[in-house]
């Protein structure tokens, strides 16, 4: 079945996007080298067959930008989009929204020093240190998910990102296009990462009480596999409260309150994890105090390798629990009408909060 867009008889794909990319290349060596360049017609991809003749000198750049602008128009994706509803939509707006980037970049800046802040000031030795960095870590969602969601949805963290893309792409409903996703995942990791040095400015030597600003590690005696497992449900409570409650249409009424379940969900998943990694749930927030961490006490190889070994654990297991989240909410709202787009991308943008 072809794909949106595309019409019987007309070139398969994959022989548009070699011409296209054919011509592109051309046309970067003339802008670069040439003059007076004269580069031939390509296909413009249109149902009716309008053959639009390029006779521009540009540079090489500006070019392929222009030709992917072209295939975007033409709707021509690979056939993998016959099998992910929304594929089309998703990957064909560009549109990405600078004003929540920078939301998400200042909340997970925020987020990480107040989690992994607390976790160096009062440390996690004992139920009291540990309750206090999951209140830390849950309230801080909270908090700032209630005063960046209208900017950004307020996601501040990757996994829930990727969940409420992976959403959109299996019908869920218009929540988040892929380079919105992309650009709030980059904005993420940098915001993290200040995060980090943030917490390594205040606490210094001794008044770290965890040692590693924070650092996701594995408690003593657990195994890969149960801080894998423990990341996968963990992550899995947490997408699957931000679907029922910040997506579902039928949550509506309450959705005021949902940056408030949020929190708890990550409260809940850090009572349980602390004691056996640390609880990350949040790839980027990870990061982010590894790398401070790493700048602090590269020379402790001891540290370095406690932080390190299992930061795939940290990744994979965030992501494949925001994966098996969506599966459970389609399952359970498989007649639930999908959430409808109110407009641009700014508007799909912001349906967290």
């Amino acid at each position: 079945m072809p794909c949106a867009g595309e019409v019987a008889g007309e070139p398969e794909w994959w022989w548009v996007a070699l011409q296209e990319l054919g011509t592109a290349s051309a046309m970067v060596l003339l802008g670069c080298f040439g003059r007076g360049a004269k580069p031939s017609c390509c296909a413009a991809g249109r149902s009716h067959g309008t053959v639009l003749a390029v006779r521009l000198r540009l540079e090489g750049v500006v070019v392929i930008l222009a030709v992917r602008k072209r295939r975007r128009e033409a709707g021509r994706f690979p056939p993998l989009c016959g099998f992910l509803p929304g594929f089309h939509h998703r990957f064909g707006s560009m549109a990405v929204d600078i004003s929540a980037c920078i939301a998400e970049f200042v909340a997970m800046a925020l987020f990480v020093f107040v989690g992994c802040g607390t976790a160096c000031a009062v440390g996690c030795a004992d139920v009291a240190g540990k309750l206090e960095t999951a209140l830390a870590f849950g309230l801080g969602i909270t908090v700032l998910a209630y005063t960046v969601g209208a900017h950004s949805g307020g996601q501040i963290n990757c996994a829930v990102t990727f969940g409420l893309l992976i959403a959109s792409l299996f019908g869920v409903g218009d929540i988040i296009s892929a380079p919105q996703a992309v650009a709030n995942f980059v904005a993420q990791t940098v915001g993290a990462i200040l995060g980090g040095e943030l917490v390594a400015a205040v606490f210094v030597g001794k008044n770290d009480q965890t040692g590693g600003l924070g650092s996701n590690a594995l408690g003593d005696g657990v195994t890969g596999i149960s801080a894998l497992v423990g990341e996968v449900l963990g992550t899995f409570l947490l997408v699957y409260v931000v679907l029922e409650t910040a997506v579902n249409t039928k949550s509506e009424a309450n959705r005021t309150l949902a940056p408030l379940a949020i929190g708890f969900a990550v409260f809940l998943a850090h009572c349980v994890l602390i004691a056996v990694d640390g609880c990350s749930i949040n790839p980027t927030r990870t990061l982010g105090a590894a790398v401070a961490a790493t700048l602090r006490h590269s020379d402790d190889g001891a540290l370095m390798d406690k932080i390190w070994s299992p930061m795939w654990i940290f990744w994979v297991g965030p992501l494949v629990g925001a994966f098996l989240a969506v599966g459970c909410y389609k399952l359970v709202n498989i007649d639930a009408a999908p959430v409808a787009s109110k407009g641009d991308a700014t508007d799909r943008d912001q349906l967290i909060c």
